[in-house]
């Protein structure tokens, strides 16, 4: 049974949460990280998009999205 701050997470728009997780990290890290505000957001919404449904058991590593667009 999933808790109730948990429903109120999947219910947010995937579009909301990418942009409210890429903003954060962004503060956290500023221009440290290599690419724009923007190329986060759109990394990790395509990441929302394009993952599986459920979680799975290994964490999320925000250096691979850095690490992927260095490369490029």
């Amino acid at each position: 049974m999933r808790s109730g701050a948990l429903k109120e997470v999947m219910a947010v728009p995937k579009e909301d949460m990418a942009s409210l997780i890429s903003k954060n990290i962004f503060e956290v890290c500023g221009d440290n990280i290599g690419i724009s505000e923007m190329e986060l957001n759109a990394s990790i919404l395509n990441l929302a998009n394009q993952g599986p449904s459920q979680s799975q058991s290994k964490p999320f590593n925000p250096s691979s999205l850095i690490n992927k667009n260095l490369n490029t």
